[in-house]
């Protein structure tokens, strides 16, 4: 059986007990209530707001409104369809379409807190996977997509979930836990084309687990073909409709060719020219060496531009603390005996697979021009700054071992370090609020400006409320 690097054994869990599982539901209860909260104060203070991509939430509701009126998803064609379904769903409850939009995107960016608590908890302390669900409760980034009637939050919860359901297939492989994460990836494709990565990268760690768990040729056979159906079967049913719809094979409707869900026809060389315009028509394999030359330099213009990215949002601090973290959660690995890293080693690869699967699409452009485009990237960032804040915390001896009165046990139930590194001046967690005059829209009266990001950057998020 495997068991990730820092995870507590089974003869831990039983010793435990009770105790760890009233633990475990008081955090989790914890973090989802500040998450929740947080969203549904702003969407109050913000009722009605224009966006960035308002014209693309306009077509994920004429998507939903499509399945409500004529069970079809005949339009989800540029658009895949599991977001909209979660729309149509929120609509029954909410009454109207924009609500619905509005309150699937805040259930689910709330929800995302309780799968990456779970998934830390295979990796870390309850004390860091606590931290990190804290900190994805109030990043801003978390918090503004939150609001936002289009894909993101919910792409970043179903990935936490698959996750963690990747860790618990990893350390046993029930067909059960293996049906569910190929359903989670086939609904993450379903919500992000880029999100088949999410699968692909993930495929070979499970099955070197079945493999390693299962002795038998036959249940081995019989739970790969278990993990292949809940990601196919989805998955080809809806390429099957983007065949039938455009009439050619694509991962994406989003253009005639397309490559990872990104329009392909997007200039990504210098000189104006996709890569396969670029390599097409040369001929021997000296006559490539250009092509590849000029790809290479697009791909690290696009990382120099991810990494602006970074820095407008992650604060430095939490930064030194996520690489701190992501030295620890290596090091536990090449702690273990040499016949035991390889299985130390797939645990902390799939959980670092929200942030490898970026590498490939950051050759295509437009990926980088938001923070909504690298959001997987933040999710580990937090993950490994919580694993690196409770490092820290025993480092300094902080830790209290016998609570005997009420602030004690707050404070082993809160990890006070924790709110030390948020908080702290030039941090970009909770979001700010600010009274702005506003001159682009005449009709408009001075509003208040909901702003996410570092300032300078060009990368402050800007949300305008109307008067009411």
């Amino acid at each position: 059986m495997f068991y990730a690097a820092g995870r507590v054994s089974s003869v831990d869990v039983k010793r435990t007990g009770n105790a760890g599982i009233i633990t475990a539901t008081l955090h989790v209860f914890i973090a989802l209530l500040v998450a929740f909260g947080v969203r549904a104060y702003l969407w109050l203070v913000f009722p009605h707001v224009i966006f960035l991509h308002e014209a693309d939430a306009i077509a994920y509701i004429g998507i939903a409104r499509n399945i409500i009126e004529n069970f079809s998803i005949s339009n989800a064609i540029h658009f895949p369809p599991f977001y909209p379904a979660l729309i149509a769903l929120s609509s029954l409850v909410a009454g109207n379409y924009e609500s619905g939009a509005r309150w699937a995107s805040i259930l689910a960016g709330a929800g995302m807190v309780v799968p990456l608590y779970l998934a830390c908890r295979q990796l870390m302390s309850s004390r860091a996977a606590f931290c990190a669900a804290l900190l994805a409760a109030g990043f801003d980034q978390f918090v503004d997509y939150s609001l936002q009637p289009i894909t993101q939050a919910s792409y970043g919860a179903l990935i936490a979930l698959g996750v963690w359901l990747g860790l618990r297939c990893i350390g046993k492989p029930a067909p059960a836990l293996l049906a569910a994460f190929g359903l989670t990836s086939a609904a993450i494709y379903l919500t992000r084309p880029e999100g088949i990565l999410f699968f692909a990268f993930n495929f070979p760690l499970l099955v070197y687990a079945i493999c390693k768990d299962t002795g038998e040729l036959k249940g081995r056979l019989k739970r790969i073909l278990v993990l292949s159906a809940g990601f196919l079967i989805p998955f080809f049913w809806y390429v099957s409709f983007l065949k039938q719809s455009t009439g050619h094979w694509s991962l994406s409707g989003k253009s005639g060719v397309t490559s990872i869900g990104v329009d392909a026809s997007l200039k990504l060389l210098p000189g104006g020219l996709t890569y396969g315009e670029a390599v097409a028509g040369t001929v021997g394999i000296s006559n490539l060496f250009p092509g590849i030359a000029a790809f290479i330099k697009t791909y690290l213009t696009q990382l120099g531009k991810f990494a602006l990215v970074a820095y407008s949002v992650v604060p430095v601090l939490v930064f030194l603390l996520a690489v701190a973290g992501m030295a620890l959660l290596v090091s536990e690995v090449l702690r273990r005996e040499r016949g035991a890293r390889l299985n130390a080693l797939c645990p902390l690869v799939l959980f670092l697979s929200p942030l490898i699967m970026l590498a490939p699409v950051m050759a295509f452009d437009k990926i980088s021009v938001t923070p909504g485009y690298i959001l997987p990237f933040f999710m580990v960032v937090l993950c490994c700054c919580a694993k690196g804040i409770a490092w820290l915390e025993s480092l300094l001896g902080e830790k209290i071992e016998k609570p005997a009165s009420i602030p004690a046990v707050l404070k082993k139930i809160f990890p006070w370090r924790f709110w030390q590194v948020c908080c702290c001046p030039g941090t970009c967690f909770f979001p700010s609020i600010k009274e702005y005059p506003v001159t682009s829209f005449n009709s408009w009266a001075p509003s208040r400006i909901f702003c996410c990001g570092r300032p300078g950057t060009g990368f402050c998020t800007t949300r305008i409320k109307a008067p009411n």
